[in-house]
């Protein structure tokens, strides 16, 4: 597979979660989306496929997600989990993966895995945080759109949303003493350092400067969550690592410290991306859709309705439990 490598870069230099920064709509995805295709899928293992989605599709084979296959990535070299295999398209079906199927990035660990699901209500824990020395982000307009696709469900009782006072590491902190929380969601800058080789959040201190909490430093603020499944962070580059060690990005090291399910960004999105998927997602878990079917359900709208290029392969699911629904209803 790694006979690809440098080809695989040297098209994706312009593909958001590639080597570039921003995408090059003119290949729409699907130069590369093929290429990433052909080096996971090729010989025996391409054979299977097909069989497995002409079974899915033309058999009538029962599969969670209502028909779907759920395509799980165990990347085991750095070099491999730094390419954006979301964007992997098909050119004998003429459709990305990602958009039909659920993909999930397996993180590999020593320690039984746990169910996602819990039972009503759903206790959602979110936080929006925009330090002052940093580029404004439209968090307010994301913390209503998650409030609007979550408003009917929880005035059924099913889910019970409320919100961190302050932008501090601390503010939560205190918050998270006072329950246990099923979900968090935080909405922010984040980044990776390179010099020290770690993922962080950019929360606010006291002054409202901005205050990097690194990965290994937000897991122990998340500890005594023990019920905790799911963590949303729509903070760019909250799936970045290094590309040479595992598991230094945000999202893996939150999968590592017990939590079931993180939802992570690759890269920079833009806002109304990050509301349409934000809508989206949670209205797909209201309704019991697995955690990796609601994020492949929100891609499929962020791309119908147009929004940010090739955006929509951004997001990032990392999981280490089976593909049952957050919520049972």
């Amino acid at each position: 597979m790694l006979q690809y490598g440098q080809a695989l870069r040297a098209v994706l230099g312009g593909v958001p979660g590639g080597d570039g920064d921003h995408g090059d709509t003119r290949l729409g995805g699907e130069v590369p989306g093929a290429m990433l295709f052909g080096a996971l899928f090729h010989g025996e293992a391409r054979s299977l496929y097909r069989a497995c989605h002409h079974a899915i599709r033309y058999g009538g084979t029962q599969a969670p997600g209502n028909g779907m296959l759920r395509l799980v990535l165990r990347l085991r070299t750095a070099e491999l989990a730094a390419l954006p295999w979301e964007l992997m398209f098909d050119d004998e079906t003429g459709a990305h993966l990602a958009l039909e199927h659920p993909i999930v990035r397996y993180v590999e660990l020593p320690v039984p895995v746990r169910s996602t699901a819990v039972k009503p209500p759903l206790y959602i824990l979110g936080m929006v945080v925009s330090p002052d020395n940093l580029d404004p982000l439209a968090v307010e307009a994301e913390r209503d759109a998650i409030e609007e696709a979550l408003s009917q469900f929880a005035r059924d009782g099913l889910v019970r949303l409320s919100w961190v006072k302050g932008q501090t590491w601390q503010d939560l902190q205190r918050k998270l003493y006072k329950r246990q929380y099923h979900a968090l969601h935080l909405v922010g800058h984040g980044g990776f350092d390179g010099t020290r080789g770690e993922g962080y959040v950019a929360f606010a201190d006291s002054a409202g400067q901005a205050d990097r909490v690194f990965a290994s430093d937000l897991g122990a603020i998340l500890a005594n969550q023990n019920g905790l499944r799911m963590v949303v962070l729509n903070t760019c580059e909250s799936a970045r690592d290094d590309g040479k060690h595992g598991y230094t990005s945000t999202a893996e090291a939150l999968v590592r410290r017990g939590v079931s399910a993180v939802l992570s960004m690759r890269d920079v999105v833009s806002d109304p991306v990050a509301r349409k998927f934000a809508t989206v997602f949670y209205e797909a878990l209201s309704v019991s859709a697995p955690v990796d079917v609601a994020a492949m359900m929100a891609r499929l709208a962020v791309r119908r309705d147009g929004l940010g290029s090739l955006e929509w392969g951004t997001p990032i699911v990392f999981m280490r439990s089976d593909s049952t629904p957050l919520l049972e209803t």
